[in-house]
C-alpha cells in the first residue's frame, strides 16, 4: 500500500529549484524590458536628429549619414 501526501502538488521541481526558475524568469522578462525601453529611447533619438537640418546637424558636427552610427555608437564601437 502506498501514501500520497496531497497537500503539496509535486511538478517534479524541489521549492528550492521552482524558486530559481520563478527568479530566472523575472530577470530575463527585466531584461527584455530594459532593452526594449533603451530601443525606444534610442529611436526616438535617431528620430530627433534626422528632422534637424543639415546645418543644425553640421553644428553638432554629424554628418546624415552617420545619425545611426553616433546613436548606436557605445553598442558598436565599445
Amino acid at each position: 500500500m502506498s501514501y500520497q501526501n496531497t497537500a503539496e502538488p509535486s511538478f517534479g521541481l524541489s521549492a528550492e529549484d521552482a524558486k530559481s526558475t520563478f527568479r530566472g524568469f523575472i530577470a530575463r522578462t527585466m531584461q527584455t524590458v530594459s532593452a526594449n525601453s533603451m530601443g525606444a529611447r534610442r529611436l526616438a533619438s535617431v528620430r530627433s536628429l534626422q528632422a534637424k537640418t543639415d546645418a543644425e546637424l553640421g553644428a553638432l558636427k554629424i554628418g546624415r549619414d552617420d545619425i545611426v552610427d553616433h546613436v548606436f555608437r557605445d553598442v558598436y564601437y565599445a
